[in-house]
Order: structure tokens, then sequence, then C-alpha cells
């Protein structure tokens, strides 16, 4: 969910097992839906997101786990 966020194309994710399944029919059943997905999809990737650089990715999941284990350190557990 986060990717499709990031890439700015939030109405395929889905909020439940039912909605997965919708998704998923009207997706396979429907190429010209596919094509426009598929289009945004790949101008979004060509601008380099930033999830596909390693490097930032890793350092920012660092900085995240490390600021949530402080948060856990300072609470009364």
């Amino acid at each position: 969910a986060s990717l499709l966020r990031y890439l700015e194309i939030p109405e395929l994710i889905a909020d439940s097992e039912d909605t997965y399944i919708k998704l998923a029919v009207d997706l396979g059943n429907d190429s010209d839906l596919r094509a426009v997905y598929r289009d945004r999809i790949d101008t979004k990737m060509q601008g380099n997101p930033q999830f596909l650089d390693s490097r930032y990715y890793s350092s920012q999941m660092g900085y995240l786990f490390q600021k949530v284990f402080q948060e856990y350190l300072a609470s009364d557990n």
C-alpha cells in the first residue's frame, strides 16, 4: 500500500478482502483498465522513485526502527 501511495495510485489499495477480490476481478476482466494502470505505473517508475534507491530506503528504515525502539524504551513497557 505504501508503494501505491508513493506512486499516487491509492485507488489500487484494497481495504478489505472483498475489495481486493473485486479489484483483482475488475483488473483481470478489463484490459483497458490494466493498460491505464500499467501506463501510470510505468510513467511513475521512469521518475526513479526513492523506494528504488536502496541506500536511501534502508537509511530511512534504519532511522524509523531506531525511533520506534527509542519510543519503546521511553515508555513504561
